[in-house]
C-alpha cells in the first residue's frame, strides 16, 4: 500500500517535471530546417548571406539544445527565430534578384 502510494507520487513528480519542459521543439526545428532549405534554394547564400548565416547558427543551437529536455523551451524559441531569419533571407534574396533584373532591363532600354 505504501509502495503503491510512493510510486504514484513519484509518477506524478516525473509527469510534472516533464510537463515543465514544454512541448517538444522537434516540429519547430523541422520547420526551421525547411525554411533554411528554401532560403538556400532562393540563393540566399549569395544575396542574403548574413541573414542565412544567422538562421543556420540559430538552427544549430536549437538542435543542440533539443538534446536536453531542460532546454526545450529555448530550443523551440531559437528554431522559431531561425525560421523567421530564413524567411527574411528568402525575401532579401528575391528583392536583390529583382533589383538586378530591373537594372539589366534599364540598361537594355537605354
Amino acid at each position: 500500500m505504501i509502495r503503491t502510494a510512493l510510486l504514484s507520487v513519484l509518477g506524478g513528480v516525473l509527469a510534472a517535471s516533464i510537463g515543465c519542459a514544454g512541448p517538444s521543439p522537434k516540429p519547430a526545428i523541422a520547420e526551421a530546417e525547411r525554411a533554411v532549405q528554401l532560403a538556400e534554394d532562393a540563393q540566399a547564400r549569395r544575396y542574403a548571406s548574413s541573414e542565412l548565416g544567422e538562421a543556420l547558427r540559430e538552427l544549430r543551437n536549437a538542435q543542440e539544445m533539443a538534446q536536453s529536455s531542460a532546454n526545450w523551451i529555448e530550443a523551440r524559441r531559437l528554431a522559431e527565430k531561425a525560421s523567421v531569419d530564413a524567411q527574411l533571407a528568402v525575401e532579401m534574396a528575391r528583392a536583390e534578384q529583382l533589383r538586378i533584373s530591373l537594372a539589366e532591363i534599364r540598361r537594355s532600354v537605354q
